[in-house]
Formats: structure tokens, C-alpha cells, sequence
């Protein structure tokens, strides 16, 4: 049985660092600005899509770097998790850069509540090292990364057509208010969505 994860982050977020060579990854980069965010959030789409079709997608996987969370972070969780996905699909976070910690998981405890206030919710989290990292680090981190995992088999999956995802004025509405994106942007990604949306 395949699981289909969506793992996406920012741009130096350790991304790669979390895959394992076995698996088939698309990577997903959302880029500030219109001439970057626009193709990202169409790429992302269509691999929703793709994935939709092929028996939905099971989780997504936020990957963040554990210094600080930004404005960017929250607008890449409200996209992915609220609007792309209409908050249907169970996200986990990945917490990355945790190098300096003597106990990955301490970084949690330490700021789990400071994530919550920003309005990120998660269903589950792993605390990871660079792959470079040696001994106690290493794992720790492939434990967490594969306890989040095992517990996707009570997870819900995304197969239902555009159910709980916004349309139209709704979806422009929805990513000037939620993710912070300015009306000609979410207008030309309402645009694209609704053109990749046969």
C-alpha cells in the first residue's frame, strides 16, 4: 500500500534532509513574490490533483526551521493546509536545524505552545538533525520521523473532488485574508487553480 505525503517548506528548510532516496518526491518550493509564488502554488496544485486521483493524499508534512516561525510560515500553512487541502488532510510538522539540542524532542516541549499561537495545528511532529549528524541525533530523529509515520493508518485522506476547498471569490477572499497575499496575486492564482481544475 502507498502513502502519498506532501512535503513541503521554505527554501533552506532542510527539506531534502527529511526524504529517504527510496522515495519518489516532487518537491514543492513556495517562493516569496509573484513571479515565484504563482508557478510554485500551480505546481502544487496540480500534484494535489494528481494525487487526488491516484487515492488522495494522506498527509503533508510542514517542514520548518526551528529558529523562529515567520509570516511566511504561516501563509505556507494556511495555503497548503487550508486552502489547497480545505483543511481535510492531516499535516505534521518537521521541525529541522536541531542540531545544537541534546534531546531533539526538548525543542518541542520548549515551544510546541509558541506554534499554536500562530494558528498552526498539527497532528503530529518530528524533530530532526541534518542527515550529516552523528550518533544520539541521527536517532532520534529517524524515531520521530517514523512514529509520525505509523501513525498515519488512522488518518483521513483527501479524494473527494473540490469538497471543502473555496471557489471562486471565496478562494480569492481566502488567500488575501488567510495567507496574506495581495488582491492581483490571489486573483491570478484563483485564475490558475480554476484552469488546472479539469
Amino acid at each position: 500500500m502507498s502513502i502519498n505525503i506532501i512535503l513541503f517548506g521554505e527554501t533552506g528548510v532542510g527539506k531534502s534532509s527529511v526524504v529517504s532516496p527510496d522515495f519518489d518526491v516532487g518537491s514543492i518550493r513556495p517562493e516569496v513574490g509573484v513571479n515565484g509564488y504563482i508557478p510554485a502554488i500551480e505546481k502544487a496544485w496540480l500534484l494535489i490533483k494528481r494525487l487526488r486521483e491516484a487515492g488522495g493524499v494522506d498527509l503533508l508534512l510542514f517542514c520548518i526551521r526551528a529558529n523562529r516561525v515567520t509570516m511566511t510560515t504561516q501563509s505556507n500553512y494556511r495555503l497548503f493546509y487550508e486552502v489547497l487541502c480545505g483543511q481535510q488532510v492531516p499535516i505534521a510538522l518537521v521541525i529541522t536545524h536541531l542540531e545544537r539540542e541534546v534531546d531533539m524532542e526538548d525543542w518541542w516541549t520548549r515551544n510546541h505552545k509558541s506554534i499554536e499561537k500562530y494558528g498552526i495545528k498539527c497532528a503530529g511532529h518530528a524533530c530532526r538533525a541534518r542527515t550529516g549528524s552523528m550518533g544520539n541525533h541521527r536517532r532520534q530523529s529517524l524515531a520521530c520521523c517514523n512514529s509520525t509515520m505509523d501513525h498515519g493508518s488512522g488518518l483521513k485522506i483527501f479524494t473527494a473532488g473540490r469538497a471543502g476547498i473555496s471557489k471562486g471569490k471565496s478562494l480569492q477572499k481566502a488567500l488575501v485574508k488567510r495567507c496574506g497575499l495581495d488582491a492581483d496575486t490571489a486573483q491570478k492564482i484563483m485564475e490558475t487553480i480554476t484552469d488546472n481544475d479539469d
